[in-house]
């Protein structure tokens, strides 16, 4: 199997973002009648911390956002050093700077940084009868189990619960590094590897006034109560970057989500993870670590007929999928001072199951977007440079 230097793919650093103030992620969600709530997008989307780091690198190199948003339109820019416009681009045309991760972490006791991970949506956690917790995993069924069973479903193999008795399930847990590690490697995590979202951050209600434009004072009647995030001690946002090495500080103070609310940021060791390996009968599993944005819907590939996954990669069938509820993904364009237009999205801990049906198996990586994955056509690239539609490739769970 080739290495990432002959694939082109470039290396990843990594960077750990501890706020030092609440935080705010304002949601796809418009503030309604007066007082109503405006809720907050938690984790936040990958564009969020991508915005903060190339403002950041801007900031560094001595270039005002006015003289970068001067050639937003030019194929390559001058506004500063080569290495700076290699990486950044312009507003039109970006250039090889991407986020490859963003997700949760926490420091541990021993001063290194633990990501987290959403519970991936193929993974159940219920109580038993002594009231502990048990992680169930979700395994798709094939059509010679499904005999006379019938389904509107779009994809041949049916993701099912397999359950003794009913039971209902429980919500809000993220996955410790360890059992990530054990989940990417196919096997069930042991439930001492969860980690519940309110040992991770709390919500912190403020209230807010509306403002006359033309005079800057206070409207009377439109007073408002929104959300910020107040993440606990040692708890932060983990972030891996390509195409910028060099470029970012080691260690920095940022201005990080809406209001320009302040963080830490320092870096640290890469996250280490081996290859891929497939399941018997050439099977794997596609992971979604960020939103994705596809061009067939909920699928990163047709459901019609088999295709390739990745640029240059074997032919393969889609033949299940347990997604989540579909995020609305937009924001706002700083450099155009527009919004961004809204698009669907898979949330992240979507997982497909594929079966490899023609080609080299091994031409699959476990970073299914490193090598320019077919998934990503149709993403627009400034998009991709955000963060959107990454993945892992992993074996089915045994």
């Amino acid at each position: 199997m080739e290495n990432d230097t002959q694939r082109g793919v470039l290396p990843a650093e990594s960077f750990f973002i501890e706020p030092l103030d609440v935080l705010v992620f304002r949601g796809n969600k418009l503030f309604g009648a007066p007082g109503s709530f405006g809720e907050n997008q938690m984790p936040p989307w990958p564009s969020v911390v991508a915005g903060a780091l190339r403002t950041h690198m801007l900031d560094l190199a001595g270039v005002s956002l006015s003289d970068f948003m001067a050639q937003s339109g030019s194929e390559k820019g001058s506004y500063a050093s080569d290495e700076i416009v290699e990486s950044l681009g312009t507003v039109a045309h970006p250039g090889r700077f991407a986020v490859t991760w963003f997700s949760l972490g926490r420091r541990t006791n021993s001063g290194t940084i633990e990501r987290l991970f959403p519970l991936p949506h193929d993974l159940f956690i219920i109580k038993d009868g002594k009231e502990k917790r048990k992680i169930v995993p979700v395994v798709p069924i094939g059509p010679d189990d499904l005999r006379g069973v019938a389904t509107n479903a779009v994809l041949p193999w049916l993701p099912s619960l397999l359950l003794s008795s009913q039971s209902k399930g429980e919500s809000g847990f993220f996955l410790g590094e360890e059992g990530f590690l054990d989940y990417l490697a196919g096997r069930i995590p042991d439930p001492s590897a969860l980690v519940h979202q309110s040992e991770l951050w709390g919500i912190d209600p403020r209230v807010g006034i509306g403002l006359d434009v033309s005079s800057r004072t206070a409207s009377e009647g439109r007073l408002f109560s929104s959300e910020t995030i107040a993440l606990k001690s040692g708890v932060g946002f983990v972030v891996d970057v390509v195409g910028a090495s060099g470029l970012i500080a080691k260690k920095a103070l940022l201005r990080f989500g809406g209001d320009g609310r302040a963080a830490h940021m320092e870096k640290i060791e890469s996250f280490k993870r081996k290859g891929a390996s497939l399941s018997k009968g050439n099977r794997f599993r596609l992971v979604m670590t960020t939103p994705g944005i596809f061009s067939h819907g909920p699928y990163p590939v047709s459901p019609e007929g088999p295709a390739p996954l990745v640029d240059g990669g074997p032919v393969v069938r889609l033949l299940s999928a347990s997604v989540g509820r579909s995020q609305t993904v937009s924001g706002w364009d700083l450099a155009r001072r527009v919004p961004k237009a809204a698009q669907k999205a898979v949330p992240v801990g979507s997982v497909y199951w594929f079966q490899v049906v023609e080609g080299d198996p091994s031409r699959l990586n476990d970073d299914a977007s490193a090598a320019g994955a077919s998934f990503l056509e149709g993403l627009s690239r400034d998009r991709v440079s955000e963060g959107y539609n990454r993945g892992l490739i992993t074996p089915w769970l045994s």
